[in-house]
């Protein structure tokens, strides 16, 4: 999720932050943190937690809540298109006993999560509120607390560097392969390291040899991503080493990762392995080394994308060349069973770590809904 672009004007006037650190349990589903809250005194729903989003409703929601959007808003995704949304004022939302009273929230509909992912969630937390607190998450306990900036010290917080959150999305200093560059953190973003279309383009990284696979990456407001995928190159931020995480180079014509204002998307796929502080009020940011992440830095191995389908599984996306594909597994085929069990028994996300966590040479014994049966044989892609 990306900032929107307004059509009007907009007074977000900040709260009074609580003195007592306030500890938001989330859900680690995909990748994507998923918190429970309630609005205006219903729910709990199910809000993402994102630092590259704003505070927002999907219009289901603020129906059901009987608000009405006002005004007009363009979100700025990922994908190549953008989206129209409104505002509305909701009387009070609350998370983990912070309450907060009438707060303006944008809405826009969130399809693309129950669609792809097979998530449905009703909202999001970003900006609007994060701007207020220092923000701390910490992806192995599955917590974010927030904390009053009077009451922070950064002791223990771990390596500290300067934080630009004038964009609404933070963004740091770094480097790819010693290049330097700025980069967004976005735990909005199920990925590890995307670098946008016009850095890769300028350095010429898409013409580095190498295994790679070029893919549908991912989707997002505005549409599907495409990238191609890599074993990246050193990786650091503000001079914290993150490894070689897998890396996507865009391959997007518009939308943010065509941009050249920065240079790359820091996903929650590479910020597991921290425990991450963003100092909003005071503009730093702050990672330690956290606890074990399971299979961080791994890649799908099935060369296919899913997403839900009544009968399980459809097939989004075959890379070409790829175990799927040699499989005989086409776009569009529905997937019934999975080694013998029902594929209605199985989340996707269950599914994705057997894609990627299975080790290579692993088997997938498929069944289609056409009655085939394939067997794919895992092995890494890059």
């Amino acid at each position: 999720m990306r900032a929107p672009a307004f059509g009007l004007a907009l007074l977000l006037l900040p709260a009074s932050a609580a003195a007592a650190p306030v500890i938001v349990p989330f859900d680690l589903v995909d990748n994507q943190l998923i918190a429970q809250v309630t609005v205006d005194g219903r729910g709990p729903f199910r809000f993402v937690l994102d630092t590259g989003g704003g505070d927002l409703i999907t219009p289901d929601l603020a129906a059901r809540l009987g608000l009405s959007p006002g005004g007009d808003v363009t979100f700025v995704g990922t994908g190549d298109g953008t989206v129209q949304g409104g505002v509305v004022t909701v009387p009070q939302v609350a998370v983990s006993g912070l309450v907060l009273g009438n707060e303006p929230f944008f809405t826009l509909p969130l399809d693309a999560f129950d669609r792809l992912m097979g998530i449905h969630v009703d909202g999001m937390l970003g900006y609007e509120l994060f701007r207020r607190y220092v923000v701390r998450f910490d992806f192995a306990a599955r917590t974010m607390t927030l904390i009053d900036p009077a009451e922070f010290k950064p002791d223990g917080a771990g390596a500290g560097m300067a934080m630009d959150s004038s964009h609404r999305t933070p963004r740091v200093k770094g480097s790819y392969d010693g290049i330097p560059g700025i980069f967004d953190i976005d735990t909005g973003d199920n990925g590890g390291l995307t670098l946008t279309g016009p850095f890769v383009a300028l350095n010429g990284l898409r013409e580095r040899p190498g295994k790679h696979v070029d893919v549908v990456s991912g989707a997002g407001v505005g549409g599907d991503t495409y990238a191609r995928i890599i074993r990246g190159a050193e990786f650091e931020l503000g001079g914290v080493s993150t490894g070689h995480p897998v890396t996507s180079l865009s391959a997007n014509a518009a939308g943010e990762f065509a941009s050249a204002d920065f240079a790359g998307n820091v996903g929650t796929g590479l910020a597991e392995r921290f425990v991450m502080t963003l100092d909003y009020p005071h503009n730093m940011l702050y990672l330690k080394p956290g606890g074990l992440v399971q299979d961080l830095d791994l890649y799908d191995r099935s060369g296919m994308a899913l997403i839900p389908n009544p009968a399980g599984f459809e097939v989004y996306f075959v890379t070409a060349g790829g175990p799927a594909a040699e499989a005989g597994i086409r776009k569009a085929d529905i997937v019934t069973a999975v080694d013998g069990m029902p594929a209605t028994a199985i989340t996707l996300d269950a599914m994705y770590r057997r894609q990627r966590g299975n080790p290579p040479g692993t088997v997938l014994h498929l069944h289609l809904a056409d009655g085939r049966d394939v067997a794919v044989t895992l092995r890494d892609q890059i």
